[in-house]
């Protein structure tokens, strides 16, 4: 049986190590030593930060977080407090949904608010696969906390059944219902921020994984946007507020005509609008034409 004095002078020997006993360990127990964390050499700006990034998913469900030293090197100082807070509440095991949803409600308007709802798209697919048939109010009502954000300090917001079951008819259809909506939301976040260079994400959107997201509405707002295609010509808004704003005085001076005793002529294409009444009908009354009502509208 080994002698005892020889085996505690064996372990000392092996926790004091190098440093207080001067002999090497074994190679074979020896913990090899981390390798330092090279930062990527094609990283120099905001737009080649939010590519290498993202990696090619433009909902950034599993992004790539870069040191927060060299965010800030590159005066991203947002980003970097983001990646901080994120690896924070990774390492906290914290509610990683609901901490980067009241993070983002901090920092609005910033590349904070996608990278957030990004990762909390990750978490409600995850959960959707685990549910996906079962539309029990509780697996609801955990979904909707990530897809509907909660009011900024106050954690006891909760979210109702109805808010969600809106999106389908079909129970069974609500889980895709869900995840359309929740990818949509995190496409909108890249939005937020003019300044966000968009060419990363419409990039990524070209692959055929992201087909229905493309052609959605705000997948086509998002490739105008990255490829200086979007029209800001307010003209055509204009034009319908003008015709609009027409409109409604013209049905205002033809009700004050009426209502003076003067002939009108009613237009109205439903044949059943005499059983209803003005709120009903799909036009308005018009001033006879050449009238003087016609001239004041």
């Amino acid at each position: 049986m080994p002698d005892r004095r020889a085996i505690a002078l064996g372990i000392a020997a092996v926790l004091c190590g190098t440093a207080a006993c001067g002999n090497r360990l074994p190679s074979a127990i020896r913990m090899p030593s981390p390798a330092p964390v090279e930062a990527p050499s094609d990283v120099v700006d905001l737009e080649s930060a939010l590519r290498t990034t993202l990696r090619g998913d433009p909902l950034a469900r599993t992004p790539r977080l870069l040191e927060p030293e060299l965010l800030r090197s590159l005066d991203l100082d947002v980003f970097a407090d983001t990646v901080v807070e994120i690896r924070r509440l990774e390492e906290a095991r914290a509610d990683l949904g609901e901490g980067l949803d009241l993070w983002a409600a901090r920092w609005p308007g910033t590349i904070a608010v996608p990278l957030a709802r990004g990762y909390r798209l990750a978490i409600a697919e995850r959960r959707l696969g685990e549910h996906a048939q079962d539309p029990r109010a509780g697996v609801l009502y955990s979904l909707g906390r990530l897809l509907l954000p909660v009011t900024p300090g106050d954690p006891s917001v909760r979210v109702a059944r109805p808010a969600l079951a809106a999106l389908a008819r079909d129970p069974g259809a609500l889980p895709e219902a869900i995840r359309t909506a929740t990818q949509r939301s995190v496409l909108a976040a890249w939005l937020v921020d003019p300044s966000l260079p968009l060419g990363p994400v419409d990039e990524a959107l070209q692959t055929s994984t992201y087909d229905r997201l493309r052609g959605a509405r705000i997948g086509r707002l998002v490739h105008a946007r990255a490829t200086g295609t979007a029209s800001a010509d307010p003209t055509s808004g204009r034009d319908a507020l003008v015709h609009a704003t027409r409109l409604a005085l013209t049905q205002v001076a033809a009700d004050r005509a009426a209502e003076q005793g003067a002939a009108v002529a009613v237009l109205e294409h439903r044949e059943a609008f005499r059983r209803g009444n003005n709120t009903s009908m799909s036009t308005a009354m018009i001033p006879a034409a050449g009238s003087r009502w016609q001239r004041e509208a």
